[in-house]
């Protein structure tokens, strides 16, 4: 035993006091042991309100605490940066300031912006908008990736957090943030290549649907994987309008002309569908696409 603790040390774990105390309010928060931290520092499932006063496990989302002077989460390491390409969960970081008794939740969805690029050598994930001329994303000649995480989706006092009325509107607010993160997740592990993001938002505020917004990646390398996405979704779109409406084609005219369409679209296409959309229309329709 050493009797002795660094400063800084110590500061950080009552930075992490204060940031999960925030956090309890709104999901249901565990620690991750300082021997088993590889990147974040709570493992969280949101606590969704249910009947009779009973609080239900809602989706789950991971959280990296920092202190208000040192706000940089940095990945350096190769297995690092990778860790963070094919995290599994949504990702927060929250800069707590002790002074203040402060907390600010940021969503780190700019990442995906960053994957769409050219591998980097190194990430900074930096709270706040970027340095004055830089996008949100930028990557030096050397390799260095910075992603400005833009302003807080959640800014509050620990009094905030204790207040049972404000405490709902953050879980709200955290919500959209959780599925807009999965939602990409998912894209990026399945090889859709297209980014959801939100054009503008307030800090405590949902965010508007109408805000939400796409960036696709158009690299021509990506085109297989682009088709079979689309033709599992023509086959399902194809598949329900023929078996959910009672198993008989749709008659009004506006719906021949779209199944029509779909028809054309899906035999165009048919060489670059996969087997399982192939066995799928064969089972369901009939149809020997070749």
């Amino acid at each position: 035993m050493s009797a002795v603790q660094h400063r800084m040390s110590r500061f950080g774990s009552w930075t992490e006091i204060l940031v999960e105390a925030c956090l309890k309010t709104v999901a249901f928060t565990a620690r991750i042991p300082r021997e088993d931290d590889i990147g974040h520092d709570f493992f969280c499932t949101l606590a969704e309100p249910h009947q009779d006063g009973l609080f239900k496990a809602g989706p789950s989302f991971t959280v990296q605490a920092k202190s208000s002077g040192h706000p940089l989460v940095l990945f350096k390491a190769k297995d690092a940066i990778e860790w963070l390409q094919h995290l599994q969960n949504p990702f927060f970081v929250a800069v707590g300031n002790r002074e203040e008794q402060r907390v600010e939740i940021y969503s780190t969805w700019e990442r995906f912006n960053g994957f769409l690029g050219k591998t980097p050598r190194q990430i900074k994930l930096q709270p706040g908008p970027p340095t004055s001329g830089r996008p949100r994303v930028w990557t030096t000649k050397d390799g260095k990736q910075v992603i400005a995480l833009g302003e807080p989706i959640v800014r509050a006092h620990v009094r905030d957090f204790m207040n049972e009325a404000r405490a709902t509107e953050f879980r709200d607010i955290l919500r959209q943030w959780i599925i807009l993160d999965r939602q990409n997740i998912v894209n990026v592990e399945d090889g859709l290549n297209w980014i959801i993001g939100v054009a503008d938002y307030q800090t405590n505020s949902r965010f508007p649907p109408n805000r939400m917004i796409l960036w696709p990646n158009a690299d021509a390398k990506h085109y297989g994987e682009c088709a079979r996405h689309f033709g599992r979704a023509a086959t399902a779109l194809r598949i329900t309008l023929c078996n959910v409406l009672g198993g008989k084609e749709d008659t009004r005219p506006d719906m021949v002309v779209k199944i029509k369409a779909l028809d054309e679209v899906l035999r165009r296409f048919g060489e670059t569908l996969d087997s399982l959309s192939r066995e799928a229309l064969r089972y369901y329709l009939g149809w020997t696409i070749r």
